[in-house]
């Protein structure tokens, strides 16, 4: 676990131990251990993603998987973990108890920025969510392979038919017990009025309705700050679990009802915020 505690000690540990070794003479001397560790701490960061960009040239994305690797997993989950740290992202969490911990669901939610299943699957280590998204997610250089390879979904909007390939995989893994599924009803960001929801697409409820599974509905807000924020100001972000529907709730609905009870809860929750 990478934390900013730990940081604090590596840079108090190293200073300690620059001083000890380096002769200071000269008042503009005292910047050096600082500046030895900034070139160490960047030096590993590059390292790092120098490592998962090979790493990623020998992951096979033409194949099907249906098990996640245990290795690419971790290096995934460190990864997040990691760009979390260096967005200097805070994630605030409100009724995340009531995520269900022993059984598969649907995860939904609104659309707002790339760092959306970051944030989701960091706080839900647990829960195995693989997400949904656009064929092109997956051409981008070291995180295409590596989510492809832990088994998300490309899913085709263009085609009706390759989408509901996609869906179908997803019931099956939900069935199967193998993952929970998650998807943002939009398809795609709202570049114009970021506070404003876009459509939602009816099918991908399916996926509950077809594997009878929970669906756990949450609202984020101010992911789309991060990007902004970047590299010297914190993002404080809000990850708030809605409501979760049990099959009893929606089994007498058709998916556009569905639909629109979540997007009404997610609207609802972001003009009370005011924020998307």
């Amino acid at each position: 676990m990478i934390k900013k505690i730990d940081l604090l000690l590596a840079l108090f540990f190293s200073l300690l131990m620059s001083f000890l070794v380096i002769k200071i003479n000269k008042p503009y001397e005292f910047w050096i251990p600082i500046l030895l560790f900034i070139g160490a701490y960047a030096s590993l960061i590059i390292l790092w993603f120098v490592f998962i960009f090979v790493f990623s040239l020998f992951i096979n994305t033409k194949k099907e998987y249906d098990k996640q690797n245990f290795i690419i997993d971790k290096i995934i989950s460190l990864t997040m973990e990691l760009l979390l740290n260096l967005s200097h992202t805070k994630i605030i969490k409100e009724n995340i108890d009531l995520v269900p911990k022993d059984e598969r669901f649907l995860f939904v939610y609104n659309h707002t920025s790339n760092f959306d299943p970051i944030v989701i699957n960091h706080t839900l280590k647990k829960s195995q969510i693989i997400h949904v998204s656009k064929p092109e997610n997956f051409k981008i250089p070291i995180a295409g392979p590596f989510v492809y390879r832990n088994c998300y979904l490309a899913i085709d909007r263009k085609n009706d038919r390759n989408a509901l390939k996609t869906i179908v995989r997803c019931i099956k893994f939900v069935k199967e017990d193998k993952f929970s599924i998650g998807i943002a009803p939009e398809g795609t960001r709202n570049k114009v009025n970021e506070k404003q929801l876009l459509p939602f697409r009816d099918g991908c409820f399916q996926v509950a309705t077809k594997s009878k599974c929970k669906i756990v509905i949450c609202a984020l807000s101010g992911l789309n700050k991060i990007h902004k924020n970047f590299p010297f100001k914190r993002t404080k972000i809000k990850m708030s679990i809605l409501k979760v529907l049990d099959y009893e709730d929606y089994k007498d609905l058709q998916t556009r009802d569905i639909s629109k009870i979540v997007r009404d809860l997610i609207t609802n929750k972001l003009n009370e915020s005011g924020e998307k």
